[in-house]
């Protein structure tokens, strides 16, 4: 059995070497590696292949994006597994310990060979938990980070899982295809994937001992939507490739994951959603939270906060 990894990248180089640093280093479960290279500038693939020549490097351009540079990471590592092994999905902006992938295999097969994610923790001292597990509720157009049990090593509670270090057995490829660079090109697609897996009859599961440490200071901006912000940042939240809130993104994964009775109602929130961020240049937020702070109930403020909707 073995797991062969898929990192996509584009400069950052000194991130994909840390990366690699404790990857190449797992004990008890052998690994092979492969970075998909999305046409960088900072010489990675040369850095790479002078660190880590057992590191295979795909070569690609900037076209590919996220989602684009990991179909064709899954297609190379494909060539080369064989039944029983597993394939994991991971950013270039972490580091692991060199007992992870053991961690992962072990929860994995300890439920029946499930996709398995990765606790999230930010580079920080102290450690912020960044993801926890997610369970996702399109009935109620909401999603929430799952709380860490005490003494709880796993929980197979959540409905979707991130791609920072998510493990997928290699059979799960051959029921349900690729990740979806057509429609998702870069953000939304790790969640599409195992929700599409989900639907196909295999399970999630979430593993608290397999730890991802994560530079969250090069992620992609998601906007807090109870914050000012100018106009020009306002269409860049909403359009940007780059940008979490990127309406169409959010509009092709509601069609490509949400379960046809609830797809009117998530269609909405995100149009929503989008119409409340325009309605945060300087202007027009003053004036927009000066009234709801007045007019609203407490309880429906409450309930604002609480989604990052009001400040």
């Amino acid at each position: 059995m073995q797991v062969f990894a898929v990192i996509p990248v584009h400069n950052h180089v000194e991130e994909t070497l840390r990366c690699l640093a404790g990857l190449t280093r797992q004990t008890g479960v052998e690994c092979g590696v492969f970075v998909v290279d999305g046409g960088s500038t900072d010489g990675t693939p040369e850095r790479i292949a002078a660190a880590f020549p057992q590191v295979t490097v795909v070569r690609g351009d900037d076209s590919l994006w996220w989602t684009g540079a990991t179909a064709l990471g899954v297609d190379a590592a494909l060539e080369v597994a064989g039944a029983g092994d597993f394939i994991l999905f991971l950013n270039n902006d972490t580091e692991v310990g060199t007992d992870y992938l053991q961690k992962l295999v072990a929860c994995s097969e300890r439920h029946g060979r499930v996709l398995v994610g990765s606790l999230n923790v930010s580079m920080d001292t102290p450690p912020v938990v960044v993801d926890s597990g997610v369970r996702w509720d399109w009935a109620s157009v909401s999603s929430a980070q799952l709380p860490v049990e005490a003494g709880a090593i796993d929980t197979t509670d959540v409905t979707t899982l991130s791609g920072r270090g998510m493990l997928v057995p290699v059979e799960v490829f051959q029921k349900i295809g690729n990740v979806d660079a057509r429609r998702l090109p870069h953000y939304a697609a790790d969640y599409e994937f195992s929700m599409r897996a989900a639907r196909a009859g295999f399970r999630l599961a979430f593993s608290y001992e397999a730890v991802v440490r994560v530079n969250t200071t090069i992620t992609g901006r998601e906007g807090d939507l109870a914050t000012p912000v100018g106009f020009g940042e306002a269409l860049h939240l909403l359009f940007s490739r780059r940008s979490i809130r990127n309406v169409m993104d959010r509009l092709r994964f509601v069609a490509a994951a949400c379960p046809p009775e609830y797809r009117i109602r998530n269609y909405a929130a995100v149009a929503a959603a989008s119409a409340w961020l325009l309605t945060n240049v300087p202007i027009l937020f003053q004036i927009k939270h000066g009234l709801l702070r007045i007019v609203l109930p407490g309880r429906l403020k409450s309930w604002m906060r609480a989604r990052k909707l009001l400040a």
